[in-house]
């Protein structure tokens, strides 16, 4: 049966832009496929939205060791390195995110897999997150399509009610797109770092920065 009602229509895509976006919020947290038709490697994401309904959403991506060999030998790396590495920034991002809804010492993250280490990543923020405004930094990858930064060395979320404590450096922080995105690129915008090929079972071995001694697999 064909019917047309009332309901109003969705209005395409409408990302945020780089730079500074105010009065964002976390809507869903969430341990998917990549692609929204239910095709991919399975992700962590992390949805935002503001006021004037743009969207962006953050993905972490399972670490894979055998493909960071693959890496490390096509880049001329050491692999226990670039492992370290990766797995370190990765759980830098995620704590820093959760940091902004939640006090350090209440964050206890642990998972035998990146499938268990994502669910309680999604548990112990629970509704934490709800309501709350945040801004957030965002930068340009080499496609042009927004991202968090790599590390999170400095603030890339924070709560509407702090300072901005927000700092660009031109070497790192692109704000200024290069190119234009084609249509069929739109996937792109839910960017997945070089990170994204990479997965791996277990980061027992992950250096820990100073605050990242409670945040593991």
């Amino acid at each position: 049966m064909f019917q047309i009602d009332q309901t109003p229509l969705k209005r395409g895509f409408s990302p945020m832009p780089a730079g500074t976006n105010n009065n964002c919020v976390l809507t869903r947290v969430a341990y998917e496929p990549f692609k929204n038709d239910g095709t991919g490697d399975h992700v962590l994401k992390f949805e935002f939205s503001n006021e004037r309904g743009q969207t962006f959403t953050h993905n972490e991506w399972e670490i894979v060791p055998d493909k960071v060999k693959q890496n490390a030998a096509q880049w001329g790396k050491d692999y226990k390195e670039l492992l370290d590495e990766m797995l370190l920034h990765t759980t830098e991002r995620i704590k820093h995110i959760m940091s902004c809804f939640m006090p350090l010492n209440q964050i206890h993250v642990k998972g035998a897999n990146y499938k268990e280490f994502s669910q309680a990543v999604i548990d112990n923020l629970g509704d934490k997150f709800v309501d709350v405004p945040v801004r957030l930094k965002l930068v340009l990858n080499n496609k042009d399509y927004t991202k968090f930064p790599k590390r999170a060395i400095n603030d890339f979320i924070t709560l509407m009610n702090q300072p901005d404590t927000f700092e660009y450096h031109p070497k790192y922080d692109r704000i200024t797109p290069k190119t234009s995105a084609s249509d069929g690129d739109l996937d792109g915008m839910l960017d997945g770092p070089i990170e994204s090929t990479l997965q791996a079972a277990s980061i027992a071995d992950t250096p820990a920065a100073p605050e990242n001694d409670s945040l593991e697999f």
